[in-house]
């Protein structure tokens, strides 16, 4: 009898060879399941290896903006119609009361521009004197005098105001997988923004701008900026820097000085281009620049300075503000020290930490270090030995630091 159809005698018995076919052994199984995995996982390292990141921007950034306005600075401007209060057979008591009045009313406490109208204020002051010292009881005026009435009206600038408009971007992390799955619609890879992208200039830069020859004041020579800056900007942190510096003197001169009193604040002429003649104190216009002019009581900063130095801390503004009042208040007090750039150095100090200590400047963590840097790059080449001399990196640290403390250290020689 024949063997069935589908079955084979391997010597053991019978065998369905129907389902040998079929069944697998379970190394088997194993090997291709694990052939699988093998080649997905490697598909997953390949698709996440050649993936594309960027930043993605959604709603660009708006830049903040800024406008100008006219203010008034605080400052009154008295002038004298030449018509005077007093007449012809008027009692002497009653005219020279008259001049009294006009003169409260207009010069007294105020804070009055330059020279002029303090000039001004002077002059009727010392005829009221002169009046009060010849007049006699029953006296009558004879001839009127050339002072008339005082009128005084306030003056105005203009400063640079914020918007407050600025908004930041809206961005999303973006990938493309394979060129074709995820967000594939991305920049050409040259424009690919880096996943990590590279930090901007530490506030601590220690180069912010090679060293410059010194002119009036201050001065570096140009170079482009680390972190260009609109003018508009730059201009409305020196008025902030204006504001802080200027308060700690307004509040502190007077306890600082007592027999210099009372404090007048310098005019602030503000920035300058190299395209204008700022000063009467200043040949020709160089933007590189910072300076005290003593002739009409004004400071002016060059915006090319001023930009290159914002572009690395705002506190080197501070800085810059806080070293040209520093002589102002040199003049106000006539001190004759030789050393007149390194104690304006000095008294910048007492301003800018005399202003944190009294809350009207936040200190930042790396002021410290910023303003070293600063002051190292508007060094002079060679240590100080003139009278307009900076001083050498050494020597405009150290007197910077005398000031850290107080006015004490201003005081003595450098």
């Amino acid at each position: 009898m024949g063997t069935p159809a589908g079955w084979y005698d391997d010597g053991g018995g019978l065998i369905d060879e129907r389902h040998s076919r079929r069944s697998l052994s379970p190394w088997k199984v194993a090997l291709i399941a694990g052939t699988v995995i093998v080649l997905l996982a490697g598909a997953f390292v390949v698709t996440h290896k050649t993936a594309r990141h960027w930043t993605a921007v959604d709603v660009p950034e708006h830049p903040e903006t800024f406008h100008s306005e006219d203010y008034a600075t605080g400052k009154r401007i008295v002038t004298d119609d030449g018509v005077s209060p007093c007449a012809e057979g008027q009692d002497w008591s009653e005219c020279t009361d008259k001049m009294i009045a006009e003169y409260e009313a207009q010069c007294l406490d105020r804070d009055l521009l330059a020279e002029a109208s303090t000039g001004l204020c002077s002059a009727y002051l010392t005829e009221i004197h002169r009046m009060q010292e010849v007049g006699e009881e029953g006296a009558k005026v004879g001839v009127v005098g050339n002072f008339g009435h005082l009128q005084s009206t306030p003056e105005y600038g203009t400063r640079t105001v914020s918007n407050n408009d600025h908004r930041p971007a809206v961005t999303h992390q973006a990938t493309c997988y394979l060129e074709f799955l995820g967000e594939c619609g991305a920049p050409a890879a040259a424009d690919e923004a880096p996943e990590s992208p590279s930090p901007a200039p530490s506030p601590s830069s220690p180069n912010p701008a090679p060293k410059g020859d010194t002119n009036i004041d201050v001065e570096t020579s140009g170079s482009v900026p680390i972190n260009p800056a609109s003018d508009e900007e730059v201009a409305g942190v020196i008025h902030e820097a204006v504001a802080v510096v200027s308060e700690f003197w307004r509040v502190h001169f007077d306890e600082l000085f007592p027999s210099d009193g009372p404090y007048t604040a310098p005019y602030v002429g503000g920035m300058y281009t190299a395209a204008q003649s700022p000063s009467i104190c200043e040949g020709p216009p160089d933007a590189n620049n910072a300076f005290f002019c003593p002739k009409d009581d004004s400071l002016w900063f060059g915006a090319d300075l001023l930009r290159q130095f914002y572009s690395v801390s705002d506190i080197d503004v501070y800085l810059i503000v806080g070293h040209e009042w520093g002589h102002a208040i040199r003049d106000r007090i006539a001190d004759d020290t030789e050393a007149r750039e390194l104690q304006a150095d000095c008294l910048a100090a007492v301003a800018l930490y005399g202003a944190a200590k009294d809350g009207t400047l936040a200190w930042e963590d790396g002021y410290t270090e910023d303003l070293s840097y600063a002051l190292t790059d508007l060094a002079d080449a060679t240590p100080w030995g003139s009278s307009r001399d900076h001083g050498d990196a050494l020597d405009r640290v150290g007197a910077f630091e005398q000031g850290r403390d107080g006015l004490e250290g201003c005081m003595s020689d450098f």
